[in-house]
Parts: structure tokens; sequence; C-alpha cells
């Protein structure tokens, strides 16, 4: 799930290129302890990632090269490594039945097997949460010294990656859960010395250098600025009303969400019946609600809101429905909150399989045999789709399951596979490195000619064409072409300003007998400010008999 496209699927997202590109400078640089895009520091987040993509870049390639898979390796190993540990936590919660849907439920999700495919630090993150879930559980079931190794490591490395989220999540659960079993005995197999230490020793000896050589200046732009100026207020334009959550959910769980509504149901009946307080399920479905409702209640809370922010107990959440989905309570009771959901579950399926569907009949399609094909296939998702909701309202679970999971890999695959690599219209960086190279235009990246870009700022450009380029929006026109060196410019015909700016540069070119090329790219879509550009690139370079002012 996580592998298909990896290496077609483009920069399309703004922070990947931005994690993409801090990685390669730390790579270029070799200093592990400077994160900076351009010019411009990144202390939003800790230095592990970085760290991740970098040993990934020295691995495997030249160095010079951008290949944009290698800095996604982390974020697949990171979805494997959650997807292993959900199994792990949920087999000694239950049984290793449970085991394999959790673990399949969590691989097949919408928002894992996205995150999984993006250089950025969520998948990682996930994987290190699944583990300290997985410790814990089996901590508080006498678990061996190995568990709080486990646990202890993977609460240092989390820090390195994003911070204390993982912290807050397995501090949560550990409160919530004494409190509410009101039994603390099972905490002292956590707490020793030794795993403790390491886990001191795997940040804060980096905390300390990062101290010194920002003087400060990381943790006001990490601590103060960005995870602490979220608790309080929006950032980014990125808000949204209590509920947020549980309503995105249908979508970047999808299609987990499947048993969403019924695992409530029987949730809610379990932790009602005290009958069964000391009995395993019990404490496994205790367990779960720990580690899920105190966090999710925080983020819900919390102004700024944006999906991935749940992702981290997802793993949970899988393990809470694979023990509902295996008992045999869910066979007898809960037929409305299942058909409710079997409503939900049919109408984001069908929404996703025309999307992705019509996404490649409108951009991709050639021939009709193309055309046929990829109605073919769409048609049988929706049919597995149909089937698999037939079978969870027939109470046929491991037919609803199986024909679920076979409609998800169909339309992840057509996904990162076909469609997504295939929309030329969101590749606008791709195909301005493509015109320099057919153009005999050499890269800044591989010592070329300044480039001035004042309208299309996507930090993929920076990625692709090198961190000299100059994206800042400010171009002084006295200064341009007052040396003999080649200049670059992309201009955005969609920008007012454009023509302007073309009309002046020709100008000072004939002026200073400079020779002026306009390469067009064409039309494409800025996906980060979400509007059309029409892209052109305006080249300047020493005249010969051939090339005086082609247009």
């Amino acid at each position: 799930m996580f592998l298909p496209g990896i290496a077609s699927l483009p920069v399309i997202d703004r922070d990947e290129a931005r994690f993409a590109q801090a990685s390669v400078q730390m790579a270029e640089t070799g200093d592990l302890m400077d994160i900076k895009f351009q010019d411009q520091t990144r202390y939003k987040k800790p230095s592990g990632i970085y760290w991740l993509q970098t040993i990934s870049i020295k691995l495997l390639t030249n160095g010079s090269e951008r290949k944009i898979w290698v800095q996604r390796v982390p974020s697949v190993i990171g979805g494997i490594i959650a997807v292993l540990a959900t199994y792990w936590s949920t087999t000694t919660l239950l049984n290793s039945k449970a085991g394999f849907i959790a673990a399949s439920m969590l691989a097949l999700s919408c928002l894992m097997v996205f995150e999984s495919h993006v250089a950025k630090t969520d998948a990682f993150l996930v994987g290190l949460s699944a583990l300290s879930f997985g410790s814990l559980i089996s901590l508080r079931q006498n678990g061996t010294n190995l568990s709080c190794w486990v646990l202890w490591v993977s609460l240092g490395l989390s820090i390195l990656i994003k911070g204390p989220i993982v912290i807050i999540i397995t501090s949560l659960t550990i409160i919530s859960l004494t409190v509410w079993e009101n039994n603390n005995e099972w905490i002292r197999g956590i707490i020793k010395p030794f795993p403790i230490t390491v886990f001191v020793l795997i940040w804060v000896p980096w905390a300390i250098l990062m101290w010194l050589n920002t003087d400060g200046e990381f943790y006001t732009a990490s601590l103060n600025n960005d995870f602490g100026a979220k608790l309080f207020k929006s950032q980014e334009s990125h808000s949204g009303p209590i509920g947020y959550y549980f309503l995105s959910i249908w979508l970047t769980l999808w299609p987990t969400c499947l048993v969403i509504l019924p695992a409530i149901g029987f949730t809610i009946k379990v932790l009602n019946n005290n009958e069964i307080f000391d009995a395993q399920i019990s404490k496994s479905v205790r367990f779960c609600i720990a580690a899920i409702i105190p966090y999710w209640f925080l983020i819900e809370v919390i102004p700024t809101k944006l999906m991935h922010y749940a992702l981290p107990v997802f793993p949970a959440i899988c393990s809470l429905s694979a023990i509902a989905i295996t008992h045999p309570l869910m066979k007898t009771g809960f037929f409305k909150l299942r058909k409710i959901n079997i409503i939900i579950f049919l109408l984001i399926g069908f929404t996703i399989t025309l999307l992705i569907t019509a996404g490649q009949l409108i951009y991709i399609a050639q021939d009709k045999k193309y055309v046929f094909f990829i109605i073919t296939i769409g048609v049988s998702i929706v049919c597995l789709i149909t089937y698999s909701a037939v079978s969870m309202w027939k109470v046929r679970f491991s037919s609803s399951l199986i024909t679920a999971s076979i409609a998800t890999i169909l339309l992840s695959f057509m996904t990162y596979k076909v469609t997504l690599p295939s929309l030329s219209i969101l590749r606008v960086s791709d195909q301005i490195a493509v015109k320099f190279e057919k153009n005999r235009i050499l890269l800044p990246r591989h010592g070329g000619p300044p480039v001035i870009s004042p309208h299309f700022k996507e930090p993929s450009l920076v990625y692709n064409l090198g961190q000299e380029i100059n994206i800042s929006g400010k171009i002084d026109i006295e200064k341009i072409n007052n040396t003999p060196k080649q200049q670059v410019f992309i201009l955005d015909y969609k920008n007012n300003s454009s023509l302007k700016l073309e009309t002046i540069i020709i100008a000072k070119a004939k002026k200073d007998n400079f020779c002026t090329k306009l390469i067009p790219v064409g039309m494409g879509y800025n996906y980060s400010k979400g509007r059309p550009v029409d892209i052109k690139i305006l080249y300047n370079s020493k005249c010969n008999k051939n090339n005086f002012n082609e247009f």
C-alpha cells in the first residue's frame, strides 16, 4: 500500500517540498544542526526527520540528484513500523485475528497511505506512537524488560521527530487509565532507571546543542511560535469547529470507518457492564479508550485543525475497531448504528471513486481503449464497495472486510500509481525543470544562471531547480542585466504585472546587447495557492547570430 507510486508521484505537498529541500541542504552542507529552507531557518520541527532523510540521500543518491522517493523512504519505514506495531499491540490485547484485522485497517486507511507517500514527519511519528501504545499494553499485562526499553526508546525518538506529541498521548493514557481503574501497580514496570537514562540521552544532548547553536531561537520558534501558538489560535487559516476530527475521520480512516459507529456502540455497552469490569475484553476496551479520548478531546478544543493531528491515535482506533468486529456481540446488536455507518461508508467510497475515475478520464485518457479500462476499473471498485456494504448489512463481516480491502487496494493503486503522477496540471515545477533541460539551460543547483520567479513561489520549484533561485517576489528592475551574466525569469502570465515585467526585461536586454528567448511552459495549477497559472520562461543571454530576441 505504501510503495506504489512513491517514485512517480510528484512533490504535490508544499510542506513536503520544504522538508525535502531542507534535508538536501543539510546533506550538501554536512551541518546536521542547521535546518534551513534556502536562507530561512526552519525551526518548527526537531531535527530527527531531517536526519533520516539526509541518511537516505547519502545512501541512495550521488548527492547532486533530486529523487524525491529517496526522502520518502523514512515515511514508508514509519508506516510499516506502525502496521507491525498495531498487529503486536492488538494481538496482546486480544488475539492474533484481531491483530491482523487492526493492522490491515491501519495499512488501508486513506490518511495513513497518503502520509506514507510523502516526505514529512507524520508517518514515522505514527510508527513511534504505535510502538509506545503496544509497549504500554505489554507492560500493563506484565510485559518483559524489552517492552520497557521499546517504550522509552520510542518516546525519545518521537521527541526528535515531532516534539512532545507522543509523550502527551502516552502520559494522558497512563493518567486516565490509572484514575479510571484506581490501580497504579503496573506503572512500576515502566519506571526503570536504565531505559529512562537512554531516553534522556537520545534527545537531551541534541536539545542542548540546538540551544547553543541557535541562541535559543529554535525553542522560541518551535515551542512558542509553532506548537504553543496552535494551542491558543488558528494558524495559517487551519481552523474548524469542535467535532472537526469526528467528521473528517470518515474520509481519513476510510475504509476502516466501515465499523466506527457500531464499534462506538459496542464500547459503550462493554463499559456500562460492571459485571465484566475485570474481564479481558473490558480491560482491552478501556485501554483503547484511555489512549484515544483524552488526546482526541485535546485536539478538538485547540483552534488549529489539521486532519493529520488525529493520526497518532489511529493505531488505537484500529485496535478498538478490530476488537469490536471480532466479538460475538457485534453479530446480534447495533443494527441501526451499522446501517447508518454503511450509508456513510457508501457515500464516501462512491465519491472518492468518482473523483479518481473522473480525474483519469479528464486528464489522462488518450484513446478509447484506455477510457474503457478506466471505466471498467472504476465500476469494479464501485461493485466491490457495494458488495462490502451489503455483506456488512447481512452480518457477513469477513466478506465485508475482504472486499473493502480489495476495493481500497485498487483505488490506492489508481490514485498513487496512475492518477496523481499523470496530473501534469499539478507538475508545474517539474515542467519548468524539463524546459530548462530541453533548452540547455543549466539548473542553478548545477551552477546555472541566476533564476528569479516573482509570482510562482512553490517550494517544489526550489527543490527542483536549487536553493539559489529567488522566489521572494522582490525584483530590482534597475539591476536587471547590469552585468554580462545570463539571467532567467519565470513569469506567471495570470499575474497582471507579468506583461509589464516582460516589456521592461526585453527593453533592458536590447539596451545592454543581450538576447531574449521566451519559452512557454504552459497552463498549470498552483495547488498551495489554489489558483491556475500560465508559466513562461524568459531567458537572457549573450547574443549570437541565431538567437537574437527569439519568441
